[in-house]
């Protein structure tokens, strides 16, 4: 798993999501899904990713990604769409 950072961009705001785990990051263009803590499944498609690399002479420090998304939809769990 590979954790990265989501920020989402959608209705004239950027917001910062938390830290996810990923399978593999993302490239431009990928759909993802996620869903948040009332259960609701949101879908936003990856403008692009960013890496943080590190020196592999420093272990203090370690690899990070951001990914960068627009936001498309969400819908309830039940398949609803309420947005």
């Amino acid at each position: 798993m590979i954790a990265a950072t989501l920020f989402v961009y959608g209705h004239g705001n950027h917001v910062n999501w938390g830290d996810w785990h990923f399978v593999q990051l993302p490239s431009p263009g990928d759909l993802i899904a996620v869903k948040d803590y009332k259960g609701m499944i949101h879908y936003a498609t990856v403008r692009h990713t960013e890496h943080k690399v590190t020196s592999v002479h420093r272990a203090d420090e370690a690899p990070s990604a951001i990914v960068i998304t627009d936001w498309k939809s969400a819908y309830d769990d039940d398949g609803s769409d309420v947005a």
